[in-house]
């Protein structure tokens, strides 16, 4: 029963490691480019998915 649990905590903390370090190395490199999602995730651009939504409203 123990190792489940030490299993358990073992990869909370290691996914809680994770996380501190993927903010860490956002704050280090400030010409990484945010997180943001790109239009309706079928385009690589907000434009394309705006010319679509224009486009099927029609």
């Amino acid at each position: 029963m123990w190792e489940y649990i030490l299993a358990v905590v073992a990869l909370v903390v290691l996914c809680g490691g994770w996380i501190v370090f993927q903010m860490w190395i956002n704050k280090q490199d400030p010409a990484k480019p945010k997180f943001e999602t790109k239009g309706c995730g079928c385009h690589t651009t907000k434009s394309k998915c705006v010319e679509n939504k224009v486009k099927a409203a029609k």
